[in-house]
Formats: structure tokens, sequence, C-alpha cells
């Protein structure tokens, strides 16, 4: 296996249904595919406890869209973009996947780059990003411009070990429920 595509989930539009940014991005990483090319899906969240999750739900979006299950990998234990792209890579890793291609909105890629880039670095990887415009309101703007200052702040520093502890820690609790609104 030579190329794994990762789309990143962003949220629930009810409690069973993916959010339209979410469905933007499969449909990008969904164009991008070759034959039997592995799609890596996390969000290990649920809107609300006992409901299924943005993995689940891209999983079923993506059997629904003719992929092969045995081309669907869930990561798992993943909750925020630190936590997804070290778990992501190390599978990748372990698939021996050689290049990774994140499909995701560009505010997501502004703070996200920088983590992904050294998580696949560190495990062998390339990697290449895929910026899926139209997607996220000033609010979600506003949080990961934020979010990607503090990244390169932290990675200058070199604390990027207590960011991503902070964020991973925070973001745990979201196996309770993930309401989070990345469309406005």
């Amino acid at each position: 296996m030579s190329r794994i595509i990762i789309p990143i989930p962003c949220h629930f539009k009810d409690r069973n249904t993916l959010c339209a940014t979410t469905l933007l991005r499969l449909q990008a990483a969904e164009a991008l595919s070759r034959t039997d090319e592995l799609f890596l899906v996390g969000g290990d969240v649920p809107q609300s406890k006992g409901g299924p999750t943005l993995g689940e739900l891209v999983r079923y979006w993506l059997l629904h869209r003719g992929v092969a299950e045995h081309s669907i990998q869930l990561t798992r234990n993943v909750y925020g973009t630190f936590s997804e792209a070290r778990a992501a890579c190390v599978q990748a890793a372990q698939l021996h996947a050689s290049e990774l291609v994140v499909v995701s909105s560009s505010w997501y890629l502004f703070a996200g780059t920088p983590i992904w880039k050294i998580r696949a670095k560190e495990q062998g990887l390339s990697i290449a990003f895929v910026a899926v415009p139209h997607t996220g309101g000033l609010r979600s703007w506003g949080l990961y411009l934020l979010i990607g200052i503090m990244v390169r702040f932290a990675l200058l520093l070199r604390m990027e070990a207590h960011l991503e502890s902070f964020f991973t820690n925070t973001q745990r609790t979201r196996v309770e429920g993930f309401t989070l609104d990345g469309c406005a």
C-alpha cells in the first residue's frame, strides 16, 4: 500500500447525520481516491453519549458510495487534531503506507498542518494536504486561527508536547458528546 487518504470529519448536523463541511470533505477525498486505496477515518466521538461517532458515520457514508469495507480503517481514541495526527500516522506506518493525503478545510489545515507534518516525519511518511473551499464560518476561522498561532508559538518555544497534552486531555471529554459546530 502506498497512499492513504484521511478525510477529517468536522461535526454533526444531528445525532445521526454528518454536517455539510464533512460531506464536502468526503466528496473531495472520494474524488482523489484510486481503486483499492485505503481511507483512514478518525472522529471517535459521538454527538451524544451512546450515539454513533463521526468516524462511524463517515465509514457508513463511504460504504454507501461504493468504497469496499476492507478499504476503510477507523482510527480509535482520537479526540482532536493532536491525537488524531499521532494515532493516524502510527496506524499508517503499521499499514506500510508511504504517503498520506489529509483532506480538510483551510481553517483546519492552518492549525493542523504543522502537527501532521511532525507526526508524519516521525513515522517516515510523506504527507500532502488538500484544502476544501467554502467551508466554516467566522467562528471556525477565528478559533482555528488562534489555535494555529498557538501551535506555531509552541513549536518555536519547543513546547509542542505541552500543548498536545493540554489539547488531548481537554478534548478527551468529547467521548461524552461533541457538539462544536464547525460550520459556524
